[in-house]
């Protein structure tokens, strides 16, 4: 096999498994939340106050309404793909085309 360990959520889980598990989601949170305080910091310091309280009143929700758009397309395209799967695996039984 590769060097790649499947990790299911089923295992039991030492702290160097979990810490691997969820290494990427901690990083991008910390990624995004830097990125918030330094755009803040640029915003504040050249745009002015009325800007910045704009920007954080307006971005939550921006972003929230970003994640339920991204997360219909994703359902989305999963239900096509498994309809195409299955569409093919049992074309022959079900007399498909």
């Amino acid at each position: 096999e590769g060097a790649t360990v499947k990790i299911q959520l089923s295992d039991h889980f030492s702290y160097g498994r979990l810490l691997r598990f969820t290494l990427p989601s901690i990083v991008m949170m910390l990624y995004t939340s830097v990125y918030g305080v330094v755009d803040g910091i640029f915003v504040s310091n050249y745009a002015g106050k009325t800007a910045f309280s704009a920007l954080n009143l307006i971005l939550p929700i921006f972003w929230g309404l970003d994640g339920i758009w991204l997360s219909i397309v994703a359902a989305e395209l999963v239900a096509l793909l498994l309809t195409l799967v299955f569409f093919i695996k049992y074309r022959k039984r079900y007399h498909y085309l």
